[in-house]
């Protein structure tokens, strides 16, 4: 029973801080996906380098305009491309559904940020609110291979193939 209970409260705290970082996320949706007019856009006179990025504050505006037009793939267009289209729910144990009928109750057009998007659909927590509620959001996956795949998926979200940085400043991840 106590290995039960702390399941349930690991699990309520990851869904809690889940929801808090959407909320947050979509109070931001406008300034973080705003493309600026290419003309606006502070162009460096020679490519960025590894080694110019990794020297950036998180908030650079240079760093925040590159990751803007090299590093965020605009939500499809396209129809969906999945392996299982008629699967509802591809939550590993039920997340997307717990979140739904526990939590959310149907919401519409939420704003949502999936950390480890893999390729976009195996055990997707997001995919069910996309393809069903309207939400779009960020699917941040960063490993290459997968990545590639989740492009080929036409997720109705924005993408980048990146890693959370511990520190705040651009930092390569090894996993």
């Amino acid at each position: 029973m106590m290995k039960r209970s702390f399941h349930t409260c690991v699990l309520a705290f990851g869904i809690i801080s889940g929801l808090l970082i959407a909320h947050i996320a979509y109070r931001r949706h406008s300034e973080i996906t705003a493309r600026p007019p290419e003309r606006e856009l502070r162009k460096p006179k020679e490519p960025m380098t590894f080694e110019d990025i990794m020297s950036l504050k998180q908030d650079d505006p240079t760093l925040v305009d590159f990751i803007r037009r090299e590093a965020i793939h605009l939500p499809s267009t396209e129809p969906y491309n999945l392996k299982n289209p008629d699967q509802k729910h591809f939550s590993e144990i039920g997340q997307s559904e717990y979140m739904d009928n526990q939590i959310l109750h149907g919401q519409r057009n939420g704003f949502f940020i999936e950390v480890g998007a893999i390729d976009g659909e195996y055990l997707s927590n997001t995919l069910y609110f996309e393809r069903e509620l309207g939400w779009t959001g960020l699917l941040i996956e960063p490993n290459t291979d997968t990545y590639q795949s989740l492009l080929l998926k036409n997720r109705k979200a924005y993408s980048v193939n990146a890693a959370l940085s511990p520190i705040p400043y651009p930092t390569e991840i090894i996993f």
